[in-house]
């Protein structure tokens, strides 16, 4: 799948901060175009994105892989990817690190909330940042983020 080079690039620089922070194993970035299910019990990544691959879906983090998968719009401009690679990262750490009974790990609007926080005011670098607010104008990632 063709994703413009400054797209990965920027996918790429935002991950090392964000894994580093967050004290992640190497992410793994793989990307979707459509919203086509493609059932493979061979391939546990694609099988999970398929579960929940639906039409305005931008990204989606698989955790109980090695290595940890993120999968991205193939789409996106470079800045709203790293942003988005930022919040889903931040699902790959609730999932491997919270206690089962933090609402971060297992609450859909408290895990989103955590995730968009993080993706704002984490790790991601500066530039990367001030380029990502002009893109989406402050609006929340995760479920309801609509380019």
């Amino acid at each position: 799948m063709v994703v413009p080079r400054s797209t990965r690039e920027a996918v790429k620089e935002a991950l090392e901060a964000v894994a580093q922070d967050l004290g992640l194993p190497r992410l793994k970035v793989r990307w979707f175009r459509g919203a086509r299910a493609l059932w493979d019990d061979t391939d546990a990544a694609l099988y999970a994105l398929s579960s929940r691959i639906r039409p305005g879906l931008q990204g989606a983090a698989v955790s109980a892989v090695e290595p940890p998968v993120i999968w991205l719009r193939a789409t996106l401009r470079p800045a709203v990817a790293a942003l988005l690679a930022a919040h889903e990262a931040r699902h790959v750490w609730q999932e491997r690190t919270l206690a089962e009974h933090d609402r971060r790990r297992w609450h859909v609007a408290t895990s989103e909330r955590d995730a968009d926080d993080y993706a704002w005011q984490g790790a991601l670098p500066a530039g990367l940042k001030a380029r990502a607010q002009l893109a989406v104008a402050g609006r929340a990632l995760g479920r309801r983020f609509g380019l």
